[in-house]
């Protein structure tokens, strides 16, 4: 992580968790020129799923987003919600 992140990071007295290791045959992350790649990340906490359930339940419609997990009926570890994300990178 470059330093002025790290430092805003700081600033706003925040504290990130450590990446957890990949629990298939993935990657985290990947870079290829500009774009940043980052594989799907679920809510853990002390390396446990952090908030299980399905959100449709608990929101409503409120809970209806986008999805790229298709063909799964639940997520790893029951956890309510998966984000992954494509950043372009400014050299």
């Amino acid at each position: 992580m470059r330093d002025s992140i790290r430092q805003r990071v700081q600033a706003l007295g925040l504290t990130l968790p450590t990446s957890s290791q990949p629990i298939a045959n993935y990657i985290n992350h990947v870079i290829s020129r500009n774009p940043l790649f980052i594989s799907g990340q679920i809510p853990l906490l002390d390396g446990k799923p952090a908030y299980v359930g399905r959100l449709g339940e608990s929101l409503g419609d409120k809970g209806r987003h986008v999805r790229t997990a298709v063909g799964v009926s639940s997520l790893p570890g029951g956890v309510a919600v998966e984000v992954d994300a494509v950043f372009e990178l400014q050299p």
